[in-house]
């Protein structure tokens, strides 16, 4: 999976890291100035004080924990929408969090936290109220902590929900982003926000009337782009012919050269609303780039260069590039689809959103995914 080199996506990477590195600089600080300010009768530096229950923590809280997860201290809450997080997801992010606390404490506090899985309906139903931090991607995360250092430091990156200290958006989109550029094809992401989808701007293939819409974020040198155009898009056809699948095509700049010829290829949408022809195009490039890595090849832009791309426009969407109108609106499109990508916590390509239309809700990855996944995920969204 290719990361992001363009100087925009270079950016957004960069404050992706730097929130994560702010976490431990900023735990560092107030765990430490908790600790020296918290001396014990002999003089000496002590850990923060553990109670038997979490710092204000309120009754309905503990008791909803216990109902859910049997325990209410030390617990990361990580509640999701309709499918429960994976165990490998799970512990990546509690190891996460001990890291955070351990380094950021400077080795004083050794924290072991228990995981709990739960819907974010549980939760509601035992009376938390969830609505200010539900901010678009799931599985939210909350932690109860009797350990007053810790509650010190989560108070200013998150929204205190009955004494559960709930990650806050921008800390949230941050640590998955850089969970997938660590572990991108093992990040499973719920959403409830849908992609953009305007026609006079979104080539969809197949019926917009279908249950579910795949979004690919891609961009033209993205080889394990062309692997699933080569091996997973002809098993999806079928459910894009029968009316259940509709693919979406949006951008997402990872290579720097990528971006002036996406830009032209969705130039050429704009003007001809032929969502068909950008697929062709799509498909010719990646076949070009598959043939050229396949023979040794080393250098994506000496297999697709502005040319080769201006014959496949004007071949498929019988438009020249010279005579495209609508440049700077498709500049604005490719970096609001890049955003929007980044947004959702996605940092390479290829990217997808599986979005549910009836249920409203969607799955997010990062990577290249087999055909059978793709069925496997469509029956266990479909259930």
């Amino acid at each position: 999976m290719k990361r992001i080199v363009i100087p925009l996506a270079i950016a957004l990477t960069i404050v992706v890291v730097a929130t994560v590195l702010l976490l431990y600089t900023y735990t560092a600080t107030h765990i430490a100035t908790y600790t020296l300010t918290t001396p014990s009768k002999s003089g000496e530096v002590t850990t923060p004080p553990l109670t038997t229950t979490p710092l204000y923590l309120s009754e309905k809280a503990r008791k909803a924990l216990q109902k859910l997860c049997g325990v209410s201290n030390d617990v990361l809450i990580l509640a999701y929408l309709v499918h429960k997080p994976r165990k490998d997801f799970s512990d990546m992010l509690a190891k996460f969090f001990e890291n955070l606390v351990y380094l950021g404490s400077r080795g004083t506090i050794s924290l072991e936290l228990r995981v709990c899985t739960v819907s974010v309906k549980e939760l509601e139903e035992l009376g938390i109220d969830l609505e200010p931090v539900k901010h678009g991607l799931y599985p939210v995360i909350g932690i109860a902590s009797s350990r007053a250092s810790m509650l010190v430091v989560l108070r200013n990156m998150s929204i205190d929900i009955d004494g559960i200290m709930f990650l806050d958006k921008h800390i949230t989109t941050a640590l998955y982003a850089q969970q997938a550029l660590l572990y991108g094809d093992t990040i499973p992401i719920e959403i409830d926000r849908e992609p953009n989808t305007d026609p006079k701007e979104v080539p969809v293939i197949g019926s917009r009337n279908a249950r579910f819409y795949i979004y690919i974020y891609e961009d033209v040198y993205c080889p394990f782009c062309a692997e699933f155009y080569n091996r997973t898009l002809p098993v999806l056809s079928r459910f894009i012919d029968n009316g259940t699948v509709a693919l979406v095509l949006k951008n997402l700049i990872v290579h720097r050269a990528a971006k002036d010829l996406q830009i032209y290829i969705q130039a050429a949408y704009m003007e001809t609303g032929n969502a068909y022809g950008v697929l062709s195009v799509m498909s010719a490039i990646y076949e070009e780039l598959l043939k050229y890595l396949r023979a040794g090849g080393k250098e994506l832009e000496k297999a697709v260069d502005r040319e080769f791309v201006a014959k496949l426009i004007e071949k498929y969407m019988g438009v020249s590039i010279e005579s495209l109108t609508l440049i700077d609106e498709a500049r604005a499109v490719v970096e609001s689809d890049t955003s929007e990508a980044i947004s959702y916590g996605i940092t390479g390509t290829p990217g997808f959103v599986v979005w549910d239309r009836v249920k409203g809700y969607g799955i997010v990855f990062v990577g290249y995914r087999s055909p059978e996944e793709f069925v496997k995920l469509l029956r266990a969204m479909s259930s």
